[in-house]
């Protein structure tokens, strides 16, 4: 849509859509198209600014001063974007749970380790169902911004090097077709090694 336009666009928003859907699987078991379900952008967006200066205080605070945080009534997560995951998170969780289906992601990990007594939460006062949902927002949360900025800078430093990109958009499809074509495993990305130094050298120019 965008080339057809050919319009100047701000590419953050196209790299945090795809970012959603990466933490959403990988957190949530949840697949979703976020260009279709633009409000769990908009949602997981609003997450990220817990992590901004006012969040950062809240969690000062929150530490240092823990009876004065409560005593305050402080929320570092807005309740419209803790409900919003808290319901697909229980969800998610009893329809795993009435069909016995295994998908390994974070949340299938803590609750094998919190039925096996492998994790406790000593200074979680909440339920254990509250608490596998303040990880799982953690996890959004501290994955989404950082995930997004490198992509997002990668982008960028390859299209100042157009070799560069030819280059690793070659090695990409040489191992695409090594795979027939098949959908990429964990263990085929360790081919990659160009890749993988691309996005290195990305994080060394802007850390």
């Amino acid at each position: 849509k965008i080339t057809v336009k050919a319009e100047a666009f701000e590419s953050k928003h196209i790299f945090a859509r795809y970012t959603v859907n990466v933490i959403a699987s990988c957190c949530l078991g949840l697949e979703i198209d976020s260009n279709d379900h633009l409000k769990v952008c908009e949602i997981a967006l609003q997450l990220t600014n817990c992590f901004g200066f006012r969040g950062k205080m809240k969690i000062l605070l929150m530490t240092l001063l823990p009876k004065a945080y409560r005593a305050l009534g402080l929320q570092l997560v807005g309740a419209q974007t803790k409900n919003f995951f808290k319901k697909i998170i229980i969800e998610k969780m009893k329809f795993r749970q009435e069909k016995k289906i295994v998908r390994k992601d974070m949340l299938q990990f803590m609750l094998e380790a919190k039925q096996n007594d492998e994790i406790k939460f000593p200074l979680c006062h909440e339920t254990t169902q509250e608490a596998l949902i303040a990880q799982a927002l953690a996890c959004i949360g501290a994955g989404f911004e950082t995930s997004t900025n490198v992509i997002q800078m990668t982008c960028y430093e390859l299209a100042k090097n157009p070799e560069v990109q030819l280059e690793l958009v070659n090695e990409i499809n040489k191992i695409n077709l090594e795979l027939n074509r098949e959908r990429i495993t964990f263990e085929a990305l360790n081919k990659f090694k160009l890749l993988d130094c691309v996005i290195m050298e990305a994080l060394r120019l802007w850390p």
